[in-house]
């Protein structure tokens, strides 16, 4: 199982205090929700166009995370598994009459999908719905008028390669002290009997231990297991930390998958010189 970390500085508007100094990190879950229309914060996917200017912004397959009151569609953490998904997908500006399709590796059609605007819209720069995952890699793509009625096609540069083997990361998140710590996963095998291999590393030099090297699983067969890592302390600022967990197949270089989380340290200097967060 990989692990790779990713630090990089943010500010947080989450804070506790215990008298006059503490230190505290967040373990949540990296993927972020897709973008709502209008969100001024969105980023740029890696996707391809071939038209007057219109292109996809996120293309996304979604599931629905969170607690009961306070729920989110989020991307999925790796790749798909076989059965229904849901898609999400969005562009760089307003498009009507769109039709959406899956291709393969290899740029060919493999079948129509449909995805649809919000409520009772005819254009929109969202479209969501839900398709059944095929057994071949596939991206989706889409064709359609701007608002100009200019005609586009667009497809997506990522490419998901459908797997039989599920990983996920709990807790998701998790406000944690530096020092020791430890977190729990499972991986599911959806597929026949496999061993999978799983190694563990750190681009900014924490050592991230897994509880096995590998784990052997029958078909429909789970097994827990843990990572462990030293927690660093920071002197001021906020630092966050990607994790990613890939386990891969003994033999089958094809058949693997990841999930993935996001640490958060922080520390900030009070007005009287003091450290609170």
């Amino acid at each position: 199982m990989l692990v790779s970390l990713q630090a990089s500085a943010q500010d947080s508007s989450s804070h506790r205090f215990d008298g006059m100094s503490a230190i505290e990190i967040r373990l949540i879950a990296s993927q972020q929700p897709t973008s709502l229309p209008g969100d001024a914060s969105k980023t740029l996917d890696s996707t391809t166009s071939a038209g007057p200017g219109t292109a996809f912004l996120r293309c996304d397959l979604v599931e629905l995370k969170g607690h009961p009151l306070h729920q989110g569609e989020f991307p999925i953490p790796g790749e798909p598994l076989p059965g229904d998904t849901q898609a999400r997908v969005e562009f760089n500006q307003f498009v009507h009459s769109t039709s959406f399709r899956l291709l393969n590796e290899s740029g060919e059609s493999l079948e129509n999908i449909t995805l649809d605007p919000p409520g009772n819209q005819t254009a929109s720069s969202t479209y969501q719905g839900g398709f059944t995952v095929p057994v071949v890699p596939f991206r989706i793509a889409a064709s359609g008028q701007d608002l100009n009625n200019q005609a586009f096609e667009a497809s997506c540069e990522r490419l998901y390669s459908p797997q039989s083997v599920e990983l996920r990361l709990d807790p998701e998140n998790a406000l944690v002290s530096a020092g020791d710590y430890e977190f729990n996963g499972v991986i599911t095998n959806h597929g026949t009997q496999a061993t999978f291999n799983f190694s563990a590393s750190s681009d900014i030099g924490i050592t991230v231990t897994p509880s096995s090297d590998s784990i052997e699983l029958g078909p429909d067969e789970s097994a827990p297991f843990t990572l462990s890592l030293v927690i660093p302390q920071i002197s001021s600022g906020v630092l966050d930390i990607a994790v990613t967990v890939i386990a891969e197949a003994e033999g089958n270089l094809n058949l693997h998958n990841q999930a993935s989380s996001t640490l958060w340290i922080e520390r900030f200097e009070g007005v009287f010189g003091d450290n609170f967060e």
